[in-house]
């Protein structure tokens, strides 16, 4: 198994690191004309999982289709999550087939999903959030608690 995948948590950004609130956000604080700030706690709580697992982002959001990986660096950078997503998922249509793919093709044994929308692969390792709020603490919990599983 390639060590740059050993803990990986699939990530959205919409409903996950940017609420439904962040559109609203004034645009001179946004990082270009299509790339709204992600909210503070969001963030935070995105970094305490990052900290505390040790884990790299692979991007399964829909944002992937509009930035390159170099550019999702700088949104992330901008944002101050601490670490830059170090794959993205390939673009299939449908995002459970794109984290199931990614999965097998990398043999990925150690993983959670962070999304909004609600995914039907892999239930186990699947974390729900809520649009309006985005990730909190308790998500961040689970996803531990996940991770400390393997």
């Amino acid at each position: 198994m390639n060590n740059l995948y050993k803990t990986i948590i699939f990530l959205d950004i919409d409903g996950v690191l940017a609420t439904n609130d962040s559109q609203n956000i004034k645009k001179k604080y946004w990082y270009d004309e299509r790339s709204y700030p992600f909210e503070k706690k969001c963030i935070k709580n995105l970094n305490a999982l990052l900290n505390t697992t040790n884990a790299e982002i692979v991007l399964s959001s829909s944002w992937k289709l509009f930035y390159s990986l170099n550019e999702l660096n700088e949104i992330f950078k901008f944002n101050n999550v601490n670490k830059s997503p170090i794959d993205i998922t390939e673009e299939l249509g449908d995002r459970n087939l794109e984290i199931e793919n990614f999965a097998k093709k990398n043999d990925i044994q150690k993983f959670v999903i962070l999304d909004d929308l609600p995914l039907i692969c892999f239930p186990e390792r699947f974390i729900k959030t809520e649009g309006i709020i985005g990730l909190t603490e308790k998500n961040i919990l689970k996803a531990i608690e996940i991770l400390d599983k393997e």
